[in-house]
């Protein structure tokens, strides 16, 4: 196609006689031809003789021209990423290798070029490195030593930045606040990169007419001149500050990487709601102009300084001076600052500093965030309330509750005149985007102080490097190199990069370059060796370590061994022939550990130890090393007085649970659940089976519901007086853990808990009733309960158990707040429920964060038939009703017939985002915001 030229066939000399070659317009091609151009593209017909015949397997169109752009350099990049991955580690180093190579042959090929094509062309794997190559270096020899070190896996190399792409994990940005400021901050940004200069230039054109003076002459002026002097009052502190984050933000928008949620310490939250739409760019100078106005117009005087305490401490030692002084800031879980009369902070950090703290002074005109502010609040309040205000459309956290706005909160005028009084939360804040799954958190400003206190306030996590502190600017160091630095970690760590966008008006082309490093792995059987063991799988090269029979069972098996043995089996789970795949230190999460792969590594486990290994292990140790060392203490507390082992039972699947998954294969789900029913009837049941404690009266029915059904059990706090409590559902993974999405959704505004159902743990007994069930789960939601106000929520069969439960605790007497009911369907006539069973039954089995056993299997079957005679029916207590918007699969009936009704009275509807399933994984925020909107609203 290329070239414009037909090939000859292959293998034929003359055409077969057994074909009419004159009837068609079909001829053989007996020697190369050319292929003309007609106006439309080129297209062929690839076949694959002896592949079922000589059809074309493979259409080929000929590609358009590709559109170069333009070869004039309107500007230059100060350094040039150059973007490499791989599915593998080994992979990602063989192509830096690849790389290097080329262009040791190739030495006139641009550094842009080179930069573009990786970007653009090729794909971006898990396993990412970025290489910062100066295109002004002769020779290019730093960026043929940085690929190098890639190739050799050295990943912490100047110019180099390594890392493996999170699946999960979300990103933030914090915005900093006022005494991060310095002379010259952000100049070589504006001149390195047109599309910052384009949005520095229309922030400062806004603030201008609020200041004295162009902010440019401030902002830009050389150190130890008068005007740079300026930008450390608060006057012009303020303003500077945010319009650079408020130009970061927009260079970073243009190239990509867009943030899951926003915090900004003090003055940076007015950039961070600005950004997040919260007010227009006017509105938002204004109020800043106004803030940093206003603050520098109050009589100078005060003190602020920084202690090394808790923030009880602090508080504790403000005792004596209320009035004077207050917690202007909680950077951390030892690190505060007080805020007031000179005299009485100078007393309070003496009284520190005698206990042995540190304490330290910092350089301000005014106390900020302390009684000192009281003079200029009402006319602060009177330009709040001039504001339009508008809900943001990217998550802020709150740095004055620490919190995740709420809706409204924002959006009062009121709230920005607190936040200027009220203690900025900064560690509360860090901990409440932790919790939401952020790992990885970019600084937007001109030093990097935010990370170094997040660094505290994330302690053993950063420690560790589970999550990533990333600043864009630092002081005396190359603004553009920084920046640069910073966008190639966010793109290493999983963030969209549109690396495009980074190379327009640079004149870059693409040019050809090294395909991809495929790693060949031979599959020959080899004579000359023995077999092997039955778990041994035979590994090809280039050396890798080996996958070879698994470290004997037994109670002397060093760590070293049990690191190996976890590596092996983990590597056998996702696929892998070499250890190489599995890294010691690496979070099983991130080299691609789902649930089904879990619930595999357990059970080899168990059966090469023979120790019982839950799935859960894997979960609570979630590194390879940190596995083994609970294997390891598992081990050694089964040995025996000697050192020998304990007797063991090695761990294996039942057949039971063998049949249920070849049941759901099979489609018959329908009917393995009604023999898992069958069969739970011999199982054991409470009350006729159960015997008391030595120290519990066999006359007391009520201690023995206590006993037998445990309290809900705690899955988040939260402020508001009304307490969530969930009802576990029945199917074979249910339990507490199933709420746990929607809990962290909720993001600390409600206390949530749950109920779990008993007889699906071993040991267990069974409820012999739904009656019985519901007294145990009535005692148990009053005891925790003590009078509080409740509401009861249940998903799917749990939804069936939350009504009934609700009715139970009606006529006990006791008031029940509300009543929440997601997508549930009457056993009895389960409609879309009975044609999706064994698609749903499947999706639970593989996502299934515990290990499916006989007494799982029982307890569901069990659950199943109780539920039977249960049907809707009115209760005291208001009703949601919500309902998932997408079916689970095809549905064969009329449309939208699949979804669920509510036939119980009187009840408000909502319909969220998702499948039945999703609607509490996935989708868990949004059923979360219904939930939480409406309980508001009672």
């Amino acid at each position: 196609m290329r070239n414009g030229v037909l090939p000859k066939t292959l293998h034929v000399d003359a055409p077969t006689r057994h074909v009419d070659w004159s009837s068609g317009g079909v001829r053989l091609l007996t020697e190369a031809t050319p292929w003309p151009e007609t106006g439309a593209p080129r297209r062929a017909g690839v076949s694959a003789f002896g592949v079922s015949g000589t059809n074309a397997h493979v259409v080929l169109e000929q590609a358009p021209d590709a559109e170069q752009p333009s070869a004039d350099a309107t500007t230059s990049l100060p350094l040039v990423p150059w973007v490499l991955s791989g599915r593998t580690e080994a992979a990602l180093r063989d192509q830096a290798a690849r790389l290097a190579e080329h262009l040791t042959h190739h030495p006139s090929v641009e550094p842009v070029d080179v930069g573009l094509s990786l970007a653009t062309t090729r794909s971006a794997f898990e396993h990412r490195a970025v290489v910062l190559t100066d295109p002004a270096t002769p020779h290019r020899a730093a960026a043929l030593d940085a690929l190098t070190a890639v190739a050799e896996g050295m990943f912490t190399v100047p110019g180099v930045v390594g890392d493996v792409a999170r699946r999960e994990g979300g990103t933030a940005f914090l915005f900093t606040g006022q005494g991060s400021q310095r002379p010259a901050m952000a100049r070589q940004l504006h001149a390195a990169f047109p599309a910052f200069a384009r949005a520095l230039d229309e922030v400062m054109a806004e603030l201008d007419p609020h200041l004295d003076r162009p902010l440019r002459e401030v902002l830009f002026a050389e150190a130890g001149t008068p005007e740079a002097g300026l930008l450390d009052t608060t006057r012009w502190a303020q303003p500077a500050l945010f319009a650079v984050e408020v130009a970061l933000f927009r260079l970073l928008e243009g190239w990509g990487p867009r943030p899951d949620a926003l915090l900004g310490h003090s003055v940076g939250e007015l950039a961070a709601a600005h950004v997040a739409g919260v007010f227009d760019l006017a509105d938002a100078c204004a109020l800043v102009a106004a803030r940093g106005r206003l603050m520098q117009d109050l009589p100078a005087g005060g003190a602020m300084v920084a202690l090394r305490v808790g923030e009880d401490e602090a508080r504790e030692l403000l005792t004596g001076y209320e009035g004077r002084v207050a917690v202007a800031a909680v950077n951390g879980p030892s690190s505060v600052v007080v805020s007031g009369d000179e005299d009485a902070v100078t007393e309070i950090a003496a009284r520190v500093a005698e206990r042995g703290g540190k304490t330290s002074r910092l350089t301000v005109s005014h106390a900020f965030h302390s009684p000192h502010m009281d003079g200029m609040l009402e006319a602060f309040r009177q330009v709040a309330g001039g504001v339009t205000y508008r809900e943001p459309e990217i998550d802020v956290v709150s740095d004055v509750t620490g919190r995740l706005a709420a809706p409204g909160e924002l959006t009062d005028p009121e709230y920005w005149v607190r936040h200027v009084r009220e203690t900025v939360r900064f560690h509360d804040g860090v901990r409440a985007l932790r919790a939401r799954g952020v790992t990885t958190f970019v600084e937007l400003g001109p030093d990097g102080v935010l990370c170094g206190m997040a660094k505290e306030c994330l302690g053993d996590e950063a420690a560790a490097g589970e999550v990533a502190l990333v600043p864009t600017m630092r002081r005396e160091r190359s603004e553009s190199a920084t920046l640069l630095t910073a966008v190639a970690t966010a793109h290493a760590r999983g963030a969209a990069v549109d690396w495009a966008r980074l190379f327009e008006g640079t004149g870059a082309r693409r040019t050809p370059l090294p395909t991809y490093a495929f790693q060949h792995r031979r599959y020959w059987l080899e004579a000359a060796a023995p077999a092997p063991a039955a778990s041994a799988v035979a590994v090809p090269a280039p050396d890798p370590v080996p996958i070879t029979e698994a470290a004997p069972s037994d109670a002397s098996m060093s760590r070293d061994e049990l690191l190996t043995l976890v590596r092996t089996e983990a590597a056998l789970a996702l696929g892998h022939a070499g250890l190489e795949d599995v890294p010691a230190d690496a979070l099983f999460d991130d080299i691609g550990f789902d649930s089904l792969a879990t619930v595999e590594l357990s059970s080899a486990l168990a059966t090469a130890t023979g120790l019982t290994v839950p799935a859960e292990a894997v979960h609570d140790h979630p590194t390879p090393a940190a596995l083994a060392d609970h294997l390891a203490a598992e081990l050694a507390a089964t040995a025996g007085p000697a050192g020998t082992a304990a007797p063991r039972t090695a761990a294996a699947e039942s057949g039971l649970v063998t049949m249920y998954g070849r049941a759901l294969r099979l489609g018959r789900g329908e009917e393995v659940v009604g023999t898992l029913a069958a069969l739970a009837a011999f199982r054991p049941t409470f009350p006729a089976d159960y015997e008391p404690a030595d120290d519990q009266a066999a006359d007391d029915p009520a201690a023995a519901r206590a006993a037998w059904q445990p309290g809900p059990v705690t899955l988040a706090k939260g402020d508001a007086d009304l307490e969530l409590i969930c009802c576990a559902g029945t199917a074979v993974a249910s339990g507490p853990e199933e709420f746990s999405a929607l809990a962290a959704a909720l993001d600390g505004r409600m206390t949530v808990s749950a109920l779990h159902q008993p007889g699906f743990k071993p040991g267990e007994l069974l409820p012999g009733s739904l009656d019985v069930l519901l007294d145990a789960q009535a005692d148990a939601v009053l005891r925790h309960t003590s009078g509080a106000r409740f509401a009861l929520l249940g998903h799917s069969a749990g939804g069936a158990l939350a009504h009934a439960l609700a009715l139970r605790l009606e006529e006990r007497g006791a008031e029940l707040a509300a009543l929440v009911l997601v997508d549930v369907y009457r056993p009895s006539a389960p409609g879309a429920m009975g044609v999706w069973r064994n698609q749903m039954l499947e999706w639970v089995r593989e996502r299934s964060v515990v290990s499916v056993d006989d007494t799982r299997l029982t307890a569901m079957g069990a659950y199943n038939q109780m539920l039977l005679p249960w049907e809707p029916s009115p209760t005291g207590a208001p009703v949601l009703f919500v309902r998932a918007s997408e079916p689970v699969g095809e549905w064969p009936g009329e449309p939208g017939a699949w979804r669920s009704r509510w036939d119980g009275g009187e009840h408000t509807a909502a319909d969220v985002p998702g499948t039945h399933l999703t609607m509490m994984t996935e989708h868990a925020r949004d059923t979360a915001a219904t939930v939480h909107a409406w309980l508001g609203a009672l």
